[in-house]
């Protein structure tokens, strides 16, 4: 039986503000969707960071996705900065996934930021 996915277009992620004591401006999140672009359009296919559940290591699995090595529960496939937000449409989300976020049970929502990679 194939997993049913579904795209998620439109979600907010991260803001401008103080966050573990880093402060970001609107030209940092200018900066993370340069970088975003950079990353995604590089080598073979580019690279879309992985959604993750939280963010620790042992993330919880979805119940019809096996443990391996903590899976991926969808892709980030585009990012941009409206206003003060970062925006990102998630693709091939598990069907169950996307009903639980629309159901408001993912928030709030946060980016993992990585400097320098």
């Amino acid at each position: 039986m194939a997993l049913q996915t579904a795209d998620i277009p439109d979600v907010e992620i991260f803001g401008v503000g103080t966050h573990n004591g880093q402060t970001y401006t609107e030209a940092d999140l200018d900066e993370i969707v340069r970088a975003f672009q950079e990353l995604r359009n590089s080598g073979d296919g580019g690279y879309s960071p992985p959604i993750k559940l939280d963010h620790t290591d042992g993330q919880p699995t979805f119940d019809d996705v096996p443990p391996d090595g903590g899976p991926a529960f969808g892709w980030v496939d585009n990012l941009r900065r409206v206003g003060s937000i970062l925006i990102a449409d998630f693709k091939a989300v598990p069907a169950k996934l996307k009903v639980l976020i629309d159901a408001g049970a993912y928030r709030p929502r946060s980016a993992e930021i990585w400097w320098d990679v």
